[in-house]
């Protein structure tokens, strides 16, 4: 039997942000918007807001 993993959209964030920041994809100083992320990662601002808590 296969196991499924669910994740939830917040954890998704955090995973999405940390990589790109650790990737270099943010720079050095870059201010991030809760606006600015829930646009490009197309959620809603709660999920980011909870991202950036972690």
């Amino acid at each position: 039997m296969t196991q499924v993993k669910f994740t939830s959209i917040a954890d998704a964030v955090f995973e999405k942000l940390e990589s790109d920041i650790l990737t270099g994809v943010y720079k050095r100083g870059t201010i991030l918007t809760e606006n600015e992320l829930s646009t490009q990662l197309e959620v809603s601002r709660t999920p980011i807001r909870e991202a950036i808590r972690r």
